[in-house]
């Protein structure tokens, strides 16, 4: 899988170059990594996974929408770590609370997490004020 991304990284980009990496393996070593980069295309998350990945660091479980969550992509993108969560958690206390408990156990549990905050801010009007709650 190594080779087969490291080609398609350097077909869609001239090469991958990463700088500041040696910060966040010194973090990474007494705490709990949260990543939050910008989210322009699908690529983003991969990529990120596939750095860390090739530099000795354990990827992140990531924060999806379930409309991702299709046949074929779906298990491909939860086998990557991907893990898939509704939009709005509105009227759903039950859901809302394994969430959170997930989340937590994740957490706690030293597990790096990557989510994107564009996807919570364009989801819907209104679930933008709601999703740091998601996350404490």
């Amino acid at each position: 899988m190594d080779g087969l991304l490291r080609r398609l990284w350097n077909r869609l980009y001239d090469g991958v170059e990463v700088h500041g990496l040696d910060r966040v393996k010194a973090l990474a070593g007494d705490h709990t990594l949260v990543y939050v980069p910008c989210h322009r295309s699908h690529i983003d998350y991969l990529l990120l996974s596939y750095v860390l990945y090739r530099d000795g660091l354990m990827p992140p479980h990531i924060a999806a929408g379930r409309n991702l969550n299709m046949p074929m992509i779906g298990p491909l993108l939860r086998r990557c770590g991907a893990f898939f969560m509704r939009r709005s958690f509105r009227d759903k206390p039950l859901y809302a609370a394994v969430f959170h408990e997930y989340l937590h156990r994740l957490l706690a549990h030293g597990h790096p997490l990557e989510y994107f905050m564009e996807g919570v801010a364009r989801a819907a009007a209104g679930c933008w004020r709601r999703a740091p709650a998601c996350w404490r």
